[in-house]
């Protein structure tokens, strides 16, 4: 439908506006604003650098094959890691690879359901790396660490997975990576506040998930999940607010 619509406003001319006017379908007023916001929005288009194109998902089945061979990829990574003596190695070498390959598919093929692939892959390698050192071990939780200081460091992974999902956009510009560092970013919030913890905690939201987000029960745990909800409401905003004319990619994203 938006397509069509541009596609007839396209088509409209000067001439155009002047009979709608003529025949009172627009006031004078209504086609000088419309033609003034043509105008403005051809010069946004104008003047847009080369490498801001619409948001697509994928452009063919050829953007689909890579996406899914660049899973199999990562999958046989992963796989590796039940054979591998050093988990922190092999997600380490896995998230240099995962880098890049968006070198080439990313920034310079600018395909974005591949994209999503090695963001997702490279930020999951870097979490469970993290999460090899500083927890020493490829398969639970050390017996000599207490829950407390486990769950600080299994958020420590999680944060520097999502310090990776940052530098990720900060290279490629992929918004999407903003959507995985926030995702990443929520249980550490939880860890941080002590959310997770105390009687009303983890195990409410095990058991009972609708009172767990009630801020009359739940405390910590629905005020942060809140906060943060709030937190990336108004960023989301900011970050769509940078194309209010709607004529770049910033607005589809």
């Amino acid at each position: 439908m938006r397509a069509l619509i541009s596609g007839l406003m396209s088509a409209i001319d000067t001439d155009d506006l002047g009979a709608a006017v003529e025949a009172g379908l627009l006031s004078e007023a209504q086609a000088a604003s419309l033609q003034s916001f043509s105008q403005t929005r051809a010069g946004l288009r104008a003047r847009l650098p080369r490498e801001d194109e619409p948001f697509e998902l994928f452009r063919g089945l050829n953007d689909v094959f890579v996406a899914f061979g660049l899973a199999m990829l990562a999958n046989g990574i992963a796989l590796t890691l039940f054979l591998s003596q050093s988990w922190a190695i092999t997600c380490g070498a896995g998230a240099v690879l995962m880098w890049c390959l968006a070198e080439y598919f990313t920034r310079r093929r600018r395909m974005v359901l591949p994209s999503l692939v090695l963001v997702v892959s490279l930020t999951l390698f870097v979490v469970l790396g993290a999460a090899n050192v500083l927890l020493d071990t490829t398969t639970a939780i050390p017996r000599d660490l207490g829950v407390a200081e486990a769950l600080d460091r299994v958020g420590l992974a999680l944060a520097v997975g999502a310090l990776a999902a940052l530098a990720f956009f900060a290279r490629f510009r992929l918004p999407f990576a903003l959507f995985v560092a926030g995702v990443l970013a929520l249980p550490v919030l939880f860890v941080q506040t002590g959310a997770l913890g105390g009687p009303i905690g983890a195990t409410l939201l095990l058991e009972d998930p609708g009172r767990a987000f009630d801020l009359a029960v739940a405390g910590p745990l629905a005020l942060t999940t809140l906060a943060a909800g709030v937190g990336a409401f108004a960023l989301a905003m900011a970050f769509d607010m940078r194309d209010p004319y709607r004529v770049g990619r910033l607005s589809r994203c």
